[in-house]
């Protein structure tokens, strides 16, 4: 048996600089193959490492702790949604409280982001009468508010933004 999977793992999510989408989906399967003892998935060089894997509490932990401390300091949304998609494969109901302050912080900056995302609309509207889907939206309609900035953006300038 060896450890080579968490080795690896390890050295590179200390390295804050070197976690990207491929680790953390790397990681992520690491962490379902413990979880369920599968080793099916999207590498045959990974998975093939994965059968010769010793898993054991303290690798996983400290994985645990290295995700967390990215997910705290990362400024990439996307990265940080990825991290929380790899640590909901470790089911630990103690990140809940974690979770949960996430919650709060997103949900603030949400708001905050959608109060000048709604007054960017109304000026825009202003000059341009086209820029509003709707004839009256409240700032508090934020699902209206971001399918007319994409409708937007896409008429203006040809912008297509996923979401």
């Amino acid at each position: 048996m060896s450890t080579t999977v968490s080795n690896y793992l390890c050295s590179k999510l200390h390295d804050h600089d070197a976690i990207d989408s491929e680790l953390l989906l790397t990681t992520m399967f690491y962490l379902e193959t413990w979880k369920q003892g599968s080793t099916a998935g999207p590498d045959e060089e990974l998975e093939k490492l994965l059968e010769e894997e010793e898993f054991s509490d303290a690798p996983i932990q400290q994985i645990k702790q290295y995700l967390i401390s990215f997910a705290t300091s990362t400024s990439s949304t996307t990265l940080f949604s990825e991290t929380i998609s790899t640590l909901m494969a470790l089911n630990d109901e103690t990140l809940q409280p974690l979770y949960t302050s996430w919650v709060l912080t997103h949900l603030q900056k949400t708001l905050e982001h959608h109060s000048a995302l709604h007054q960017l609309l109304v000026a825009i509207h202003r000059l341009d009468e086209n820029a509003r889907q709707r004839s009256s939206i409240s700032s508090l309609d934020i699902e209206a508010n971001i399918e007319d900035a994409r409708a937007y953006l896409l008429s203006k300038l040809g912008i297509n933004v996923p979401g």
